[in-house]
């Protein structure tokens, strides 16, 4: 009989065992992949992408914050599954212990991103213009007012809801065009052209020594003044492009 007992134990105990590491290990791998998530959502963000659900812009740093919130949450389901573990071993060694630093490391990291975010879309506007492309494609703008002026960005939408920027704009005053209506957007058979009434852009480097090579012969004869030659450039028929 006492043998029998220990061995019913012993299938009890590997039982267990075997039903606890899977869990667990799943457990651990979601909250990794959530933080990684989030990370991609703060990258996301300073690289020019956009995410669009039905007619709403969803906010990178709600987004991110949300899976940093949920990687913390499975984080501490992970460690009470441990703390109820049967026949618990000891695992907070020096994997254990790099695990945890990696961990907090990428939280710090995906918390900082999610806080640059918000401060970066702090007050600022979305727009999903109209009208939209026969094939689904969409125009999408972020704008706020800042330092003296408003600043705009536009975004070409498919039809999966994952957008990239299409163009930059800046305006003199505090005026937002796009809350104004001061804005076309017209589709051709190609992509969309946006115009936006008294805006300009930045020039890229590249551009900017092009356009000296090309004007610096009229400013040398005094056909042109120099200061025509760092003008910014009006925001006039951008493409949008979903393709």
């Amino acid at each position: 009989m006492s043998s029998l007992r220990q061995d019913d134990t012993s299938r009890s105990r590997e039982t267990d065992e075997k039903n606890y590491l899977p869990v667990r290990s799943r457990v651990y791998l979601a909250s990794i992949v959530s933080l990684l998530l989030g990370f991609g959502v703060v990258i996301g963000f300073f690289n020019g992408w956009i995410l669009v659900v039905g007619s709403h812009v969803i906010r990178a740093w709600i987004l991110s914050s949300g899976l940093l919130l949920a990687s913390l949450v499975l984080w501490v389901l992970w460690i009470v599954r441990g703390s109820r573990r049967p026949d618990p071993r000891r695992d907070d060694g020096g994997w254990g212990l790099m695990r945890s630093v990696a961990f907090f490391m990428l939280v710090s990291v995906v918390g900082a991103g999610s806080a640059m975010v918000a401060f970066f879309d702090w007050g600022t506007s979305n727009y999903i213009l109209d009208p939209h492309e026969p094939d689904g494609c969409r125009a999408v703008v972020r704008e706020r007012a800042m330092w003296g002026g408003s600043q705009g960005e536009a975004y070409a939408v498919g039809i999966i809801g994952v957008g990239r920027s299409a163009g930059k704009w800046h305006t003199y005053d505090l005026h937002r065009p796009i809350n104004a209506g001061d804005y076309t957007l017209v589709w051709t058979a190609s992509d969309g052209e946006l115009t936006i009434a008294d805006a300009y852009v930045f020039r890229t480097r590249t551009q900017s020594i092009a356009r000296h090579k090309t004007l610096q012969p009229l400013i040398d004869s005094g056909e042109l003044s120099i200061d025509n030659l760092y003008d910014p450039e009006p925001f006039d028929r951008k493409p949008v492009n979903c393709h």
